[in-house]
């Protein structure tokens, strides 16, 4: 018999990982202006791929900084291929660069989906954004988005990206337990231990220092509202920032609400570039 423990945790692997099918094969893949591969830590090579506002002209290789970057960490099912409209619409819509990663085992990406890994990706995303093309951290926004929002918070958690912009999560877990259990059914005391199983985000989030955005769909059958909810709760006042919350599932909340996630996305982007100018003149008069 399986204990609860190793029933969570194979349930949400089973639950959380399923790229696109069929996969691309690796030696398929082409360096051009706006996509290429980078080393991971854990030396696995993973695809990166720019999106630029239209009509701009800026490439990887003549690369052009926006006032702001977005790292965007697609959701289950996804991979750059299948996202690339989204992508390409944030980056139009919020007039900036987009650096989209696909995690080990999605897409072009080699080696195997975990956690770990997920993290090892994230990090070099950060690297790649901050030391290669020259972004100030001040400058970078993280945006997650379902089973994104697992590299998003760990990457927002480090101490060397206290400093970050911002940090957007469309459709949250909060755990992998949460995400796959009834919570309200679970002794808190229970569940807590659950968390620490898989994806806890509830853990990690205490430990992020830049604004958070949360926008959930109310009736989202596949990772339910109460995560976002249990979320909120753990975040510092100090980060909080008022959330969205949407008549929608979890895969249709841009697409019923295309005009309200935008501003509110532009609503929260002024608010940490107005926090960000207020810390450096306070930095500057000290």
């Amino acid at each position: 018999m399986w204990s609860l423990s190793e029933f969570v945790q194979m349930a949400a692997h089973s639950y959380i990982y399923h790229p696109p099918q069929p996969r691309p094969h690796l030696h398929e893949f082409k360096i051009d202006t706006h996509n290429i591969l980078m080393n991971t830590v854990s030396a696995d090579q993973v695809h990166c791929r720019l999106s630029t506002p239209f009509g701009s002209m800026c490439t990887l290789s003549a690369y052009i900084p926006s006032s702001k970057i977005i790292l965007f960490f697609h959701g289950n099912a996804d991979d750059i291929k299948t996202c690339a409209a989204y992508a390409q619409w944030l980056a139009d819509s919020h007039a900036c660069n987009v650096l989209t990663v696909d995690y080990p085992g999605y897409g072009y990406s080699c080696g195997n989906t975990s956690e770990e890994n997920m993290f090892y990706t994230a990090e070099a995303l950060l690297d790649f954004a901050t030391h290669t093309l020259k972004h100030d951290i001040k400058s970078v926004m993280v945006l997650g988005k379902s089973l994104g929002s697992i590299p998003a918070i760990h990457l927002a958690s480090q101490t060397y990206a206290h400093d970050l912009l911002g940090l957007v999560l469309i459709s949250p877990l909060a755990s992998g337990a949460r995400c796959v259990m009834p919570n309200k059914k679970i002794p808190n005391s229970i569940l807590q231990q659950l968390d620490l199983i898989f994806a806890p985000n509830i853990m990690r989030i205490t430990d992020v220092e830049s604004p958070i955005l949360v926008v959930h769909g109310k009736n989202d059958s596949v990772v339910s509202c109460d995560n976002a909810d249990a979320l909120l709760a753990a975040t510092k006042t100090k980060t909080y920032y008022p959330p969205l919350f949407v008549e929608a599932d979890h895969n249709d909340i841009e697409a019923k609400f295309t005009s309200v996630v935008i501003n509110y996305i532009q609503d929260f982007t002024l608010f940490c570039m107005e926090r960000k100018q207020a810390r450096s003149a306070y930095d500057d008069a000290e």
